[in-house]
């Protein structure tokens, strides 16, 4: 229904649980707890009604919070939900939002697909940024925004989703009518697998949030 009344969808996004690996849920170490109380073999696994419930909790408040009221991606005039599941049961979000013609330019400019440190040359390898807040933006980027082809990805040698990246040398975004896809700022081979993000958004969902795309094809 609201893929049919609004066209030109601007945003999507997908939302992920983070149950496995570094920056945990805390709701996820607590309800791993109490199920092995109940018996040592027990898991978060185990547990799919609250975990089910804790998910649905936690994307109405990253929209409530980061979106609606904040408003990081401007103002949103619709949006749709879809839940699916990965294959280790996992839930993630697919997310598709329209937002305001007169936020979408400086917004689509705020998004990078680079990494946010100097790289090494000599040792051909990034560096590690010592503040805080950069080094948090670091970690998240090179865990949860390089790309890595594989057979999903690949058609005839091909990946669907134009990885590698040509070299976008200009500062503002911009849209290529060849391949149906935003270029965003980048100006290092090494930056070529970077998926598209918001640091804002990547920083404060702390894992949250996994895929940013630019969907929308209009020129503004």
């Amino acid at each position: 229904m609201h893929g049919r009344t609004f066209w030109n969808a601007t945003f999507f996004l997908t939302h992920i649980v983070k149950e496995i690996r570094s920056f945990r849920w805390e709701e996820i170490i607590d309800i791993e707890k109490i199920a092995k109380q109940i018996h040592k073999l027990l898991d978060w696994k185990d547990c799919l009604i609250e975990c089910v419930v804790l998910f649905h909790f936690r994307v109405n408040k990253f929209m409530q919070l980061f979106l609606s009221s904040h408003h990081l991606l401007g103002n949103i005039k619709q949006h749709v939900v879809r839940y699916e599941i990965q294959q280790r049961g996992s839930l993630h979000a697919h997310i598709i939002l329209w937002i305001m013609e007169n936020d979408i330019k400086h917004i689509t400019n705020e998004i990078i697909t680079f990494v946010p440190t100097m790289f090494n040359n000599n040792k051909n390898e990034f560096i590690d940024p010592t503040d805080a807040m950069q080094h948090n933006l670091y970690k998240l980027v090179m865990r949860k925004q390089l790309h890595t082809c594989g057979n999903r990805c690949k058609h005839k040698s091909h990946c669907k989703y134009e990885f590698p990246f040509t070299m976008q040398l200009n500062q503002q975004s911009k849209f290529n009518n060849y391949t149906n896809q935003w270029e965003y700022y980048h100006s290092r081979h090494e930056d070529c697998n970077v998926v598209s993000y918001h640091a804002c958004l990547l920083l404060w969902s702390y894992y949250f949030l996994n895929t940013l795309w630019n969907v929308n094809h209009m020129e503004h």
